[in-house]
């Protein structure tokens, strides 16, 4: 009897597990709104293993911005790299990042994703645009690149990229 009450139990966890596991690469929409929530919070850690299974093998992510001299650059890394690089300060901050605007292209199992975000962190508030490639193989969707550029005063958010 014992065993059939802790099989009872284990496989009812098994199921309890199995109805609330995110659900986040079966779509694009379900897959680009998980980049955002995942990232997006109040001070305190982020679910790394949700945001590392979002990514495929070999992923590239990256940023466009101005450096210290004024001279535009682009940052490549990983998201290994992006981790390593931010936890500290999402541990400390609030940090919210939400999609305005999405314009989407697709052929087969690859798709451009050009989704205009706002993101606030303390006194902070800007926009910009995120550039995903996704593909779609082994039944799911992966993000293979996501490269950023923020909006600036010399560089303005193009009208086709705002919410109407």
């Amino acid at each position: 009897m014992k065993k059939l009450v802790c099989m009872f139990i284990l496989f009812s966890g098994m199921n309890i597990f199995a109805q609330t596991a995110t659900d986040d690469t079966s779509s694009v929409d379900k897959i680009v709104n998980a980049m955002y929530n995942v990232i997006s919070g109040p001070a305190g850690q982020r679910d790394w293993s949700r945001f590392k299974n979002l990514f495929s093998t070999g992923a590239d992510m990256g940023a466009i911005f101005k450096n210290k001299l004024g001279v535009v650059v682009y940052k490549s890394f990983t998201p290994e790299d992006y981790i390593k690089n931010n936890d500290p300060y999402f541990l400390e901050n609030v940090f919210i990042e939400k999609e305005l605007h999405r314009t989407t292209n697709t052929f087969g199992q690859l798709v451009n994703v050009f989704t205009t975000y706002e993101f606030e962190s303390g006194e902070e508030k800007m926009r910009g645009i995120n550039s995903l490639q996704l593909v779609y193989s082994k039944n799911r969707w992966w993000i293979a690149s996501l490269i950023w550029q923020e909006e600036t005063d010399e560089e303005k958010l193009p009208a086709e990229y705002l919410p109407k």
